[in-house]
């Protein structure tokens, strides 16, 4: 079943698009309305499990707080790409050339990218406490030795992050440059394998310039928000995910989200127990690379005409 929870407005000012006009614009705009949703197949599957997950992850709660955040970079000055332009063109990597690597300065914009800073899109529009951390396999990125590092979003939970992993043995060393919300975990080191192995076997995770992980901080957001925050964790993960994609285009590279890894390997990877495993959990996994085009693919423009 259809479930929408989210209506949003893109505007280069909120502040031409208040929430109240918006909302009577759309209500009034009956005769606006055009078009029908294509029907994947004429037969329903009924998913039992999936409507109990829908139903005990509802929202119940009021809107929590917005989060104070990092303040905002000083803006890029030599971005030639507009962002209208890099959404349009962004395509998921099917292979990935296991030869470009990722410039300092993409990386570093990159990395500013993925931190919470309110003030600026997308951020603006997400009030929550930072949940998810990055782990970053890097293989290929220009001035930083390959291994093992995360990155902190949020930094009281640094005590927590270091306690789960102690396990392993990390630096934990900030990188320099960084501030300190980079770490070294163990570095270098060549994690192609390990990635591939915790992403189902697939080249995609080895053959980048940078894997990614994403461990969320599971039972205390769960125990602190409810059960709706379920799906919050995975809203994150998955704007995290964006931001890579666009980043990635940014740089001349491409990314792609990986669905199929080994939850539980990547925590024992980390060095989390078995019995902790629900405390820290790991949601999704990312590969930002060269990307090889497939030319058994047609590829078409994402808005014909417009």
């Amino acid at each position: 079943e259809e479930r929408p929870v989210l209506l949003a407005a893109l505007g280069a000012d909120p502040r031409d698009a208040p929430v109240g006009r918006l909302l009577r614009v759309l209500l009034d705009a009956d005769d606006d309305w055009a078009g029908h949703a294509n029907a994947l197949s004429s037969a329903r599957v009924d998913w039992p499990q999936v409507d109990a997950v829908s139903a005990a992850t509802e929202k119940r709660s009021p809107r929590p707080a917005r989060w104070g955040g990092y303040p905002p970079p000083p803006r890029s000055a030599d971005r030639p790409v507009g962002a209208a332009d890099l959404i349009r063109r962004r395509r998921s990597a099917q292979r990935m050339d296991g030869a470009r690597s990722l410039s300092a300065h993409a990386f570093r914009v990159l990395i500013d990218r993925l931190m919470p800073h309110p003030a600026l899109p997308p951020w603006d529009s997400f009030p929550f406490e930072p949940a998810v951390h990055p782990v970053l396999f890097v293989h290929r990125v220009d001035g930083l030795p390959s291994g093992l590092y995360l990155l902190v979003r949020q930094p009281r939970r640094i005590q927590a992050l270091r306690a789960a992993t102690a396990g392993q043995g990390f630096d934990w060393a900030p990188v320099p440059g960084f501030g300190a919300a980079l770490r070294r975990l163990r570095a270098p080191l060549d994690v192609r394998s390990l990635a591939a192995r915790l992403a189902c076997g697939q080249a995609l995770a080895a053959d980048g310039a940078l894997g990614v992980a994403m461990i969320a901080d599971y039972a205390a957001v769960l125990e602190s928000e409810g059960a709706w925050s379920y799906r919050r964790l995975h809203w994150e993960a998955g704007l995290l995910g964006q931001l890579l994609y666009l980043e990635a285009e940014a740089a001349g590279l491409r990314g792609t989200g990986i669905g199929c890894f080994r939850d539980d390997s990547v925590h024992a990877a980390l060095g989390i127990p078995r019995g902790a495993a629900g405390t820290w959990q790991s949601l999704y996994h990312f590969a930002v690379g060269g990307g090889v085009e497939d030319p058994r693919l047609r590829d078409e423009p994402p808005y014909p005409g417009d």
